[in-house]
């Protein structure tokens, strides 16, 4: 019985191999798919698995390419809206300083200034679905924080980050989804402050912070005389003398006049309690002659002074430092200044080339043209000067405008690629998954062949009896 119960056992295991492998093939007709389980091909199973691992991170990628990209689109929009208002406040400074223009005109040309600085802001601060374009990793907050007075906008900060958010665009490759407005929309660049007012003050020997435009305002403190000439500080010193410095006061005995440096000889009796002199300069200084000691000559007049970059909200005592530090209280930006270099009391523009910021730059010209106590000479001459600046803020944004369209093609060129490798790794993958409808036919029917042959011979075996055998 051993020799028929191996036989049946091969029989069976027979039958049961083919009718695997006949329902295998015949799934794989139905499917279309080659290998439906690891088991069927454990090597071409793995490279299929890799190839579609590859389809799937392609695809990721893809989605992160597509949605930079279109936030790069957003962001070169926002960016061609704010070149386009520079060129139009470069026309509006333009005429503004010509010397037909009347300064009553520069009023509506400042309310114009002034709407498109709001403007300019709104796309600084452009974002899709809460998320900020201009703010470096910060993409949920507003970069740009807006300070104001009155209504109007009087300083804008950058509060935004100052690093930029890499997003992953290929194996290995990242690539900058967002911008830092800090470093679009300001210049990075400051030199040595130059001065454009008439009170003679010069630049420290320490690097000043202080960026593109700004006020310095030198007020006059107190003025003292010679101990010899027994003057003294006339009733209306503290609010009208403009000297500051070291100056002289030469007094004619004989002929009762007093002089200041260069100025005109002035006449007096003695009994003059707020004698105001001044010098070629226009500089004054108002004298107590009630204490005249009589002596003739020149007397020494010096005068103090403060100095603030924040319209008087703080103020630095002027010394004879030769790097004499003013700070802006709002914004803490520190500008050195020679304190012996000043002669006379005054606003004094100040210009650091190379670091001006838009919204800055936007805020001069506004107030520049809102000035009144600047003469029509004085205004037209700073707004030629403002010229300078918004070039070089509009130079900076070109120049973004231009890094963008860069990334745009690069983005583009990348993705193309991307496509690529996912439709070879899909072919291949398809190739080896997938069913050949020949080579399945032949299996099939070789399978289907070996089925009713084994059925045939366990028919065969099953029907033998001892009677075969007598």
């Amino acid at each position: 019985m051993s020799g028929w119960g191996a036989i049946y056992n091969q029989t069976q295991f027979s039958l049961k191999t083919w009718s695997a492998t006949l329902t295998r093939l015949f799934e794989q007709g139905a499917s279309g798919v080659r290998i439906l389980r690891a088991s069927d091909a454990p090597s071409a199973a793995y490279r299929v698995l890799g190839l579609r691992d590859t389809q799937m991170s392609i695809g990721s990628y893809l989605d992160n390419v597509a949605e930079i990209n279109r936030r790069m689109d957003n962001m070169h929009a926002n960016l061609t809206e704010i070149d386009d208002l520079l060129t139009r406040v470069r026309v509006l400074v333009s005429q503004a300083s010509a010397g037909t223009f009347a300064p009553v005109n520069r009023v509506p040309v400042a309310d114009e200034v002034d709407a498109l600085l709001e403007q300019a802001v709104m796309f600084a601060n452009g974002n899709d679905l809460g998320r900020y374009y201009f703010g470096g990793s910060d993409t949920t907050n507003p970069p740009y924080k807006v300070i104001r007075e009155n209504g109007k906008i009087v300083r804008v900060e950058y509060v935004g980050s100052q690093r930029n958010t890499d997003v992953p665009v290929a194996p290995g490759v990242r690539f900058a989804g967002t911008l830092v407005g800090d470093n679009v929309f300001s210049g990075k660049n400051g030199g040595v402050p130059t001065f454009y007012g008439i009170t003679g003050v010069q630049a420290g020997v320490g690097t000043s912070t202080v960026r593109g435009d700004a006020w310095l305002t030198i007020t006059h403190r107190a003025t003292s005389f010679d101990a010899a000439s027994g003057l003294a500080a006339g009733t209306g010193s503290a609010g009208g003398d403009t000297i500051l410095g070291t100056h002289r006061v030469t007094i004619d005995a004989a002929a009762r006049t007093m002089q200041l440096d260069d100025g005109p000889a002035i006449a007096f009796d003695g009994s003059e309690t707020n004698l105001k002199l001044t010098n070629a300069a226009g500089d004054a200084v108002h004298v107590d002659v009630t204490g005249w000691s009589g002596a003739d000559g020149a007397f020494a007049v010096s005068a103090t002074g403060w100095a603030s970059l924040d319209g008087g909200l703080t103020r630095t005592a002027i010394t004879d430092d030769g790097n004499l530090a003013v700070t802006d209280s709002r914004t803490g930006q520190i500008l050195y200044i020679d304190g012996a270099s000043v002669q006379r009391a005054g606003v004094e523009p100040v210009r650091v080339e190379g670091s001006f910021d838009l919204f800055g730059t936007l805020i001069q010209v506004r107030d520049l043209l809102r000035n009144d106590t600047l003469s029509a000479t004085q205004q037209s001459d700073l707004l030629n000067l403002t010229q300078g600046s918004l070039i070089e803020v509009f130079t900076g944004i070109t120049q973004s405008l231009t890094t963008l369209g860069g990334r745009m093609q690069a983005l583009d060129r990348l993705a193309a690629g991307l496509v690529m490798t996912g439709d070879n790794a899909k072919s291949q993958a398809d190739r080896l998954q997938d069913v050949d409808a020949i080579t399945l036919a032949a299996e099939l029917a070789r399978a289907q062949t070996f089925y009713q042959l084994t059925l045939a011979s366990s028919a065969k075996l099953l029907s033998l009896s001892l009677l075969d055998y007598i």
